[in-house]
């Protein structure tokens, strides 16, 4: 591999656009090409971020051999084969949340990482925040404790991403609101209690309001396409245990006629810690037979770019990345039991 790292970046979407900016932020790296399923976008694209070349098929692209590490940031549906396309190719892979449509494809992926002995890192950008961070660096020393139960809420008054586009389109986008922002906190709030293994879920999903097609009420985030199909859930409650006793619910909408609202509560037997991203990080203990809150204090560099710059560092030592591909599988394994529990109506084991 050249002094510098040179990716190619999959994806000209919103996320994609902020990869390549995040890049840009790290020394020794270059985003080198650009790939878009519409050549015409991705020519567009790639001139007004800067990008030196583009490409409509991302199978081209990966082949080229100045590139060394590839950028999975697509719709969900070709996380998998854009990935796996990739690591055969030689090249190391960072990719965007969720891992893939199921662990079946994570699966494939971990395994073509290994046969290729490349990076496989999985984009968790929570992880990388210096809240995150903090909230780690609390239950490593042993603040909480022994943690038993673990919540998480992330609800948006009204927040359908893309309403018509492939977010809603279960083909493309595998699911909804648990797929999208739940995916989110699960991976941190499992990070965090040391990824138990798990044993069964139970959920129910509803499709409360998508189905509306009310597109600007409904929306309120993303560019919709009035006339698209809304096929996933907009509501997920879910239930998780685990073979350590610790148990797990979650609760994720786009759409819900509640204050819109994002957090983790772990909860152990020593102390507590409240988790709202951006807003709060405190922890709940008892000292000296008095109860006491602790509100650490921490910076907050911009996620994507800590991210990044971490892969880079990864590709040139060989570390393992802190949010490896196998750390995707096993969110994945608790998000396709959840699904799975939701469609038998009946809690399933993981």
């Amino acid at each position: 591999m050249a002094d510098k790292i040179r990716v190619g970046v999959v994806g000209a979407g919103a996320i994609g656009t902020v990869h390549v900016n995040s890049w840009k932020q790290v020394p020794g790296a270059e985003v080198v090409a650009l790939s878009e399923i519409n050549e015409e976008r991705a020519a567009a694209r790639a001139k007004a971020l800067g990008v030196p070349s583009w490409f409509g098929d991302y199978r081209e692209m990966v082949r080229r051999a100045e590139i060394d590490a590839v950028d999975v940031c697509t719709p969900n549906y070709l996380h998998c084969p854009v990935a796996v396309a990739a690591l055969s190719a030689g090249k190391h892979v960072i990719c965007e949340k969720p891992m893939a449509m199921n662990k079946a494809e994570g699966l494939k992926m971990v395994a073509a990482a290994k046969k290729a002995k490349r990076t496989l890192m999985m984009a968790f950008c929570m992880r990388y925040r210096g809240d995150s961070q903090a909230a780690k660096k609390l239950v490593d020393a042993g603040e909480l404790g022994n943690i038993y139960h673990i919540r998480v809420i992330t609800m948006r008054r009204r927040g359908i991403p893309g309403l018509g586009g492939w977010f809603t389109r279960i083909e493309q986008g595998g699911g909804g609101p648990l797929l999208d922002i739940g995916v989110h906190l699960l991976d941190l709030s499992l990070w965090l209690a040391g990824f138990p293994q798990p044993k069964s879920a139970c959920a129910s999903k509803y499709t409360e309001f998508g189905d509306r097609k009310d597109y600007t009420y409904l929306g309120m985030w993303g560019t919709p396409e009035p006339g698209g199909p809304f096929t996933v859930e907009d509501l997920v409650s879910g239930f998780v245990r685990f073979k350590n006793g610790m148990s797990l619910t979650l609760e994720a909408a786009w759409a819900a006629n509640v204050a819109g609202e994002s957090f983790i509560d772990l909860m152990g037997d020593k102390g507590g810690i409240r988790l709202a991203l951006g807003e709060t990080l405190a922890l709940y203990a008892q000292r000296n037979g008095q109860l006491v809150d602790v509100k650490p204090l921490f910076k907050n560099p911009d996620a994507y770019v800590e991210e990044v710059k971490h892969f880079a560092e990864c590709i040139r030592t060989g570390k393992t990345p802190m949010s490896p591909g196998e750390d995707g599988v096993k969110v994945q394994a608790v998000i396709d039991g959840l699904y799975r529990s939701a469609e038998a109506g009946k809690e399933v084991n993981i």
